[in-house]
C-alpha cells in the first residue's frame, strides 16, 4: 500500500523568526484565546485574483499558476486552477482538476483510494470524515501564517478568507473550528467563521529553555476541546528558518501528527510542505531539508491506517518567479495574493471530502 507524494523539493529556512512572529525581536505577543465563529458555508459569489495549484502523479508535479484580473467579487478575470493531487492510503490517487471562472478553483479531492477525483463527498474508499448533514468542521493550525499576518486590513483571516470564498462558491457547507478568533467579519455576504489554531512565533515543539508557544504543546487540548472533521496543519518555520535550524524539526513534526491522529483518529489530516521564504539562501537551508522529509513522514503513517495527505505550498509559490514581490508581504508572510495561492491548494485536497 503505497502513496505517491506531491515532490518536496526546495524549502526554505534562516532567520524569519522575526517576520512570522510579527516582532523584530524573534516572537510576537501570543494572541489572546477567545472562542470563535462558527457559521455555515452557503452559495456565494466569485471574485478574481490568483489561484495556484500543483498537479502530482506517479512522483512528478506540474506546476500551474494563472492571475486573474480583479479581485473584487464577481468581475475577476478567468482563473484556472488544476487541483492539487491530495494522495492517501492505498494508492496513488487522481489529479483533481477544476477551472473557475473570477478566482474559483473547483476541483475534486483525489481519492485516498486512487483511481480517478472525486467532485464531491466521500473519496472512493468509504472514508468520509465530513457529516452528511450540517458543516463540516475545518481546524486550521500552524503559526502566524495560519493566524493571518501580512495584510491584515483585507485579509486578516489568512488563507481561510478566500478558502471559506471558494467552499462557498461551490455551494459545500463548512466552518472553522479552535480556539483563536482571526478575520473579517463577513465573506461574500456570508458571516466568517473566524476561529482557528493559529499563533504567531508557534514552533512545532518545545525547545529546553524556551518557553514559546509550541503546536505540540497545544494540539491534543485544541481538537478534544473543538473536535474537527478536517485539519489543515503547516507548522515548522519558526523552528527550520533560521541559521540554527532545529535538527530535530522533522521528528517533532512526526509527533505532532501522531496526537493529532490520537486525538482525532477519524478525521483527515492535511499536511502542508512550507511556504518560501523571500531569500533563495534561506530556502535552501534548513527547511529544504524539514520538506523533503514530510513524505516519508506521511508514508509511515498511511501505511499504519492514518488519514493523512500532503500537499506543497512551497511550489505553487515558487512556480511564479516573482513570488518573492507578489506573494510575499514580508521575508516570509504572504500576501492577499500569496494567500489566494494558498486557498488553491488546500480547497482541492478537501473539496471532494466537503458536503
Amino acid at each position: 500500500m503505497r502513496i505517491t507524494f506531491l515532490p518536496s523539493l526546495l524549502a526554505f529556512s534562516s532567520f524569519w523568526l522575526a517576520a512570522a512572529c510579527g516582532d523584530p525581536s524573534g516572537r510576537a505577543p501570543q494572541p489572546a484565546r477567545a472562542a470563535g465563529g462558527a457559521s455555515t458555508a452557503a452559495l456565494g459569489s466569485s471574485a478574481g485574483g490568483t489561484t495556484s495549484a500543483v498537479l502530482g502523479s506517479g512522483g512528478s508535479a506540474t506546476h500551474q499558476s494563472q492571475t486573474g484580473g480583479a479581485t473584487s467579487a464577481g468581475t475577476g478575470g478567468a482563473s484556472q486552477a488544476s487541483g492539487g493531487s491530495s494522495l492517501g492510503p492505498n494508492g496513488s490517487g487522481g489529479n483533481a482538476t477544476g477551472s473557475g471562472g473570477g478566482g474559483n478553483a473547483e476541483g475534486g479531492t483525489a481519492p485516498e483510494t486512487g483511481g480517478g477525483s472525486s467532485a464531491g463527498g466521500a473519496s472512493t474508499n468509504g472514508f468520509d470524515p465530513c457529516p452528511q448533514v450540517g458543516p463540516c468542521k475545518i481546524m486550521a493550525m500552524g503559526d502566524s501564517i495560519t493566524f493571518g499576518i501580512g495584510e491584515p486590513t483585507t485579509h486578516g483571516g489568512s488563507y481561510r478568507v478566500s478558502l471559506f470564498h471558494r467552499i462557498l462558491a461551490a455551494g459545500k457547507s463548512a466552518t472553522f473550528v479552535g480556539s483563536q478568533s482571526s478575520g473579517p467579519e463577513m465573506v461574500d455576504g456570508v458571516a466568517f467563521p473566524k476561529a482557528n489554531e493559529g499563533y504567531p512565533g508557534a514552533l512545532i515543539a518545545p525547545v529546553q529553555g524556551n518557553d514559546d508557544l509550541s503546536i505540540d504543546s497545544i494540539v491534543s487540548a485544541s481538537i478534544a476541546t473543538n473536535p474537527p472533521n478536517i485539519v489543515l496543519l503547516m507548522i515548522g518555520i519558526n523552528s527550520v528558518a533560521s541559521s540554527s535550524p532545529v535538527p530535530s524539526a522533522p521528528g517533532e513534526l512526526g509527533g505532532v501528527l501522531d496526537k493529532i491522529t490520537e486525538a482525532g483518529p477519524n478525521a483527515l489530516v492535511v499536511l502542508a510542505q512550507i511556504t518560501p521564504h523571500r531569500d533563495d539562501a534561506v530556502n535552501q537551508g534548513g527547511v529544504a531539508a524539514y520538506n523533503a522529509a514530510m513524505p516519508g513522514l506521511v508514508q509511515a503513517r498511511v501505511n499504519a491506517g492514518k488519514h493523512i495527505v500532503l500537499v506543497d505550498m512551497f511550489h505553487a509559490f515558487t512556480a511564479n518567479p516573482n513570488y518573492p514581490d507578489q506573494w510575499l508581504a514580508d521575508l516570509a508572510h504572504p500576501t492577499d495574493a500569496g494567500y489566494e495561492v494558498m486557498a488553491g491548494v488546500w480547497y482541492p485536497a478537501i473539496s471532494g471530502y466537503l458536503h
